[in-house]
């Protein structure tokens, strides 16, 4: 993933997500579930305050040998797809036609749909997150 300069709009975005309380979402979120695995590595990329497109995501997730498989890219796709629909990620527009979609999550901290609180990042790693953003920002 290339390091680029971060838009405002996705400076908001970032500053939003790491002072968010609990987001409430609809579906489930275990540990070992493509669900959870996808919100805790686009976490993993917002905490270095980058938003990762889909191969972003399997490459570190995965390895880059399964960035390769059209069918496993789609069905990551439909899961990040629903995983927007419950209010985990939301799917940022495209700086430019031909690139991937990139996700965000919305909060680091979220509650399922089993009422489990689910936290993606320790409070020092938000605060770290928030330093670096100050620091970007001066």
């Amino acid at each position: 993933m290339s390091q680029h300069e971060l838009a405002p709009s996705e400076i908001r975005f970032l500053q939003e997500a790491l002072s968010a309380d609990y987001n409430i979402s609809n579906i489930r979120l275990r540990e070992g579930e493509y669900q959870y695995d996808l919100a805790r590595t686009i976490a993993s990329f917002q905490l270095e305050l980058q938003f990762p497109d889909v191969k972003d995501i399997i490459k570190r997730l995965s390895g880059e040998e399964k960035t390769n498989d059209i069918q496993f890219i789609r069905k990551i796709q439909t899961i990040l797809k629903k995983m927007e629909k419950s209010n985990i990620v939301k799917i940022l527009p495209k700086k430019k036609p031909w690139e991937l979609q990139r996700y965000a999550l919305l909060s680091f901290k979220l509650q399922d749909s089993d009422k489990n609180l689910i936290v993606l990042a320790t409070d020092q790693q938000i605060e770290q997150a928030k330093n670096m953003l100050s620091s970007v920002l001066s």
